[in-house]
């Protein structure tokens, strides 16, 4: 067995140790009685996905046959550029709560399709339409209709 894809197997071992770590936590959620399926099932469901998703990539990433898939080297500004999109993540996660989610996600969401995509007059528009219709239809199916609270 030769490991074709190191990130793909490294990342699909994370993915499947959260997956059992999750199903663990889901199991600590109490069932009230009253409902028929149980508030596992939701929770179970993605965990499973995220599980056989996990195992897809882990036998993608691998070969039986021996044969080593040729990497060329690691591109700078894209490392630089996930080192940055996951900078932007963690400083949304913190001043969501002193913000608010409306104001926080839709900044974020612009800022990410900022840094990822074209920087043109004419996407920078769409770019802000996006994430204000995005941040809007996102607020009114949770925290409208599904009536979840969101910072």
């Amino acid at each position: 067995m030769i490991i074709k894809k190191a990130g793909d197997f490294w990342m699909s071992l994370v993915l499947l140790g959260l997956s059992a770590v999750l199903y663990h936590q889901s199991l600590q959620i109490d069932d009230l009685g009253f409902l028929e399926l149980g508030p596992t099932v939701f929770p179970s469901f993605f965990i499973g996905v995220l599980a056989a998703l996990s195992l897809l990539l882990l036998f993608g990433s691998i070969s039986l046959k021996g044969e080593r898939e040729v990497s060329g080297k690691v591109d700078r500004k894209v490392f630089l550029m996930r080192g940055v999109f996951y900078g932007m993540l963690i400083v949304y996660l913190v001043v969501m709560p002193y913000v608010g989610y409306i104001v926080s996600t839709a900044l974020f969401l612009f800022c990410g399709m900022v840094l990822l995509g074209r920087r043109t007059a004419k996407d920078l528009a769409l770019y802000a339409v996006i994430s204000a219709v995005g941040t809007g239809v996102l607020y009114a199916l949770f925290g409208v209709l599904l009536k979840l609270f969101l910072p």
